[in-house]
């Protein structure tokens, strides 16, 4: 899992914690390497295929990542929180790298190794429930879900232009969300 950041100076070197951001931002930077011939195509497929599988085994609410792991452990760091932001961040990576992937499938040694790639992504996208940050009443997607105290964070997005309007597109494709959003 890549690190949130990297500290030079003052020296707290690595840190050990990623969210899903990152992660998306990760398998979105190895689709680019391939893109750009920085990497093979055989290269690229382990190396998605290895975050998937890491993906799959971390813990998750109503399919999201939540905000922050610890990077050796793959354990949620306290406080147990969804940021919409992030999760819309990183379903919006991981549609992106689907549909890359369809680029490179006639080099893969088989297509059944692509479909069965793709499949699990797909798995992830579809299992991540974004009715659960949003607000019926008041249209509006929450910044966040307190895990620990089972609520929606009193605070909502509500400018077309925020950084959240990704979520807003995915909710309202997957016909989680009305389009009234």
């Amino acid at each position: 899992m890549p690190p949130d950041n990297f500290q030079e100076y003052p020296p707290n070197k690595l840190a050990n914690r990623t969210s899903p951001t990152n992660i998306g931002l990760y398998i979105m930077s190895v689709l680019c390497a391939r893109d750009f011939g920085y990497i093979s195509t055989r290269n690229m497929l382990k190396r998605i295929d290895e975050t998937i599988s890491t993906i799959e085994k971390m813990e998750t609410w109503k399919g999201h990542l939540y905000n922050w792991y610890d990077t050796r452990t793959l354990e949620v760091l306290r406080p147990q929180y969804i940021s919409t932001v992030d999760s819309g961040n990183f379903i919006s990576y991981l549609i992106t790298v689907n549909e890359g992937l369809k680029d490179y499938q006639h080099e893969m040694e088989s297509n059944t190794k692509y479909k069965a790639l793709s499949d699990r992504i797909n798995k992830v996208i579809e299992a991540t429930q974004f009715i659960y940050l949003y607000d019926v009443k008041r249209h509006l997607f929450s910044i966040g879900y307190h895990v620990e105290d089972e609520k929606l964070t009193n605070s909502y997005y509500d400018l077309l232009a925020s950084e959240a309007r990704v979520v807003s597109y995915i909710a309202i494709a997957g016909h989680e969300i009305p389009m009234k959003h």
